[in-house]
């Protein structure tokens, strides 16, 4: 714990590890009373309840530091919340499948797991919580964050009976494939790749789960060329590699290693991916 809260605040402190920038982090980052801080720090530990811009304010320190690419970042925006976020781990969020939200919030009521917040089928609870118990998940809920849940809000997607050809071409684990069934309804004719062979196993797999039809698995470097396919699709989802920020509030260790270069190396990969992808796209 004690590296994971040096990481998100490393910005902070120019990533200069100490017994000071360990010890203040973890009274960045922690809202409880701390062992550590009370036996060495123990004015701090007295104020670790305190709100992080007042925590922020008695050592000194500037928040917008803490994300290095504010100045990157769109106008549209709050850099100061988004700085801000980095400093706890984010709540665990399920979304629950079509029809079956009644009957997950009656499992995770049997199991005693808290609901922090539901809105409408998207469940938040306490980050770190176990759902090994909990049963359906694919089947009847998925685990997907809550923006990644509203990836398709604003397209007028609704539920049709018209048969869609759909290709999600950097498919990874499937879950927008799958949010895009359950948004759409089950009249679509899918196919799925990616450039890991392990990456679309996993994916077959948690697809049959969904119980989602696929019907081409594809291997492809889309950062080379397209694919050859019988058909125009009517819609493509490009998820294309990217450089993880929205999940640094999760895996800080990736905000400490990251490097500016590298944003400009995913915007080449990016538009090479997309460029490719777009030769199968049906005109309108």
């Amino acid at each position: 714990m004690l590296c994971y809260n040096f990481c998100r605040c490393s910005q902070l402190f120019n990533k200069q590890i100490s017994e000071e920038t360990l010890l203040q982090s973890v009274f960045l980052c922690e809202e409880n009373p701390h062992a550590i801080l009370e036996k060495l720090q123990p004015s701090l530990n007295e104020q670790i309840h305190l709100p992080i811009e007042e925590k922020l304010a008695i050592l000194q320190l500037e928040a917008f530091v803490i994300f290095p690419f504010s100045k990157l970042i769109s106008p549209q925006l709050d850099s100061l919340k988004l700085s801000l976020s980095l400093l706890s781990q984010p709540q665990l969020y399920l979304r629950t499948r079509p029809g079956k939200n009644d009957v997950v919030i009656k499992r995770l009521e049997e199991l005693q797991i808290e609901i922090v917040e539901q809105v409408g089928n998207c469940i938040s609870l306490q980050n770190g919580t176990s759902l090994n118990e909990l049963q359906g998940v694919n089947k009847d809920f998925v685990v997907q964050d809550a923006s990644s849940q509203k990836v398709f809000d604003g397209l007028g997607l609704t539920e049709t009976t018209n048969k869609i050809d759909l290709w999600d071409c950097c498919a990874a684990s499937g879950g927008k494939s799958i949010l895009f069934a359950d948004t759409i309804g089950r009249h679509t004719t899918l196919t799925v790749s990616d450039i890991r062979d392990s990456m679309l196993r996993n994916c077959k797999n948690r697809l049959a789960q969904a119980h989602i039809r696929v019907q081409k698995f594809l291997q492809a470097d889309l950062e080379k060329q397209g694919i050859e396919v019988d058909v125009n699709f009517d819609y493509i989802i490009c998820d294309a590699p990217c450089t993880g920020s929205g999940t640094w509030a999760r895996t800080p260790e990736q905000l400490y290693f990251f490097q500016e270069k590298h944003i400009a190396e995913y915007q080449k990969k990016q538009i090479a991916i997309a460029k490719n992808a777009l030769q199968s796209l049906a005109s309108a």
